[in-house]
């Protein structure tokens, strides 16, 4: 909600981590302590790369097949993949609270499914390949042809100190959830499946953020539940507009980043979660 005077702005850029300048993450820390947080922080959660076209993936469908593949050293030893000394990667623990929240959400999207896709890559020779790692074990995660993935299913014994690792660098681009339900194309998402998708997203990354700015999250009812949050979604192609439709109500949604990316209400009680958020692209 606007008000007329500005407030202090708190930035959460995902694709996998919190970052922010220091001298803004000063002066934030400063204007907060003489700051009132509920009335006068303006909080903005950005979600926000791009990825390629995602489209609804089909109900049912297998769960990742696992292939063993040679051992890797120990973990006193550095475990170089394919040249890279530094791989891209993430616990896999992490990416399991995403699918226990994706779970615990399910009245959002009963119908959508969940799946984790690479942001910010670029296409070079090398195919994208990811393994699962813990210990001496080493497996392969499949992946569709979009470079989508499921979590594997794992012992709990291996959860714990496994990690998810990809065949690039390291800040080479990020993980992040995506949540659909079948059927809409790239012109549409669903209210429900959005919402969803930002709770997933919370659960895997607030371990990153610091206590200070979680705490602020709780005062203002959640990353993903109030109007003084403004979480962003990255966008299939360039937008011209974007606006959000539940029946006969119909809202403009605010286009950002000069439409790489959108900012749906996701804290909106008065729209339901099968409500639509249509886009309009600039090549359209």
């Amino acid at each position: 909600c606007k008000t007329g005077r500005a407030a202090p702005m708190l930035t959460l850029h995902h694709a996998a981590s919190f970052t922010s300048r220091a001298g803004q993450l000063s002066s934030n820390v400063r204007r907060l302590s003489h700051t009132p947080l509920a009335l006068h922080m303006r909080i903005i959660l950005t979600a926000f790369a791009i990825f390629p076209n995602a489209s609804a993936f089909a109900q049912g469908e297998a769960s990742p097949r696992l292939e063993p593949l040679a051992s890797v050293a120990s973990e006193s030893q550095t475990v170089t993949i394919e040249g890279i000394k530094a791989p891209l990667s993430i616990k896999l623990s992490r990416l399991i609270r995403g699918v226990e929240a994706f779970e615990s959400g399910r009245k959002h999207a009963p119908e959508a499914t969940l799946r984790f896709t690479f942001i910010g890559i670029k296409p070079n020779a090398t195919s994208l390949k990811v393994w699962l790692e813990s210990g001496d074990l080493r497996m392969r995660v499949e992946l569709n042809s979009r470079g989508e993935f499921s979590v594997p299913t794992v012992s709990p014994d291996v959860i714990a100190g496994a990690t998810l690792v990809a065949n690039r660098e390291v800040g080479s681009g990020k993980i992040r959830p995506l949540v659909r339900t079948a059927g809409l194309a790239d012109e549409a998402r669903r209210l429900g499946d959005l919402r969803l998708e930002c709770s997933v997203l919370w659960e895997i990354e607030k371990d990153d953020v610091p206590l200070l700015f979680r705490a602020a999250f709780g005062v203002v009812g959640g990353a993903c539940n109030s109007s003084k949050v403004s979480f962003s979604f990255p966008a299939a192609r360039r937008l011209l507009s974007a606006e959000v439709v539940d029946g006969a109500q119909r809202a403009d949604v605010q286009v950002i980043q000069g439409g790489q990316g959108y900012q749906p209400p996701l804290h909106d009680a008065s729209l339901r979660d099968d409500a639509i958020v249509k886009f309009t692209f600039t090549d359209a």
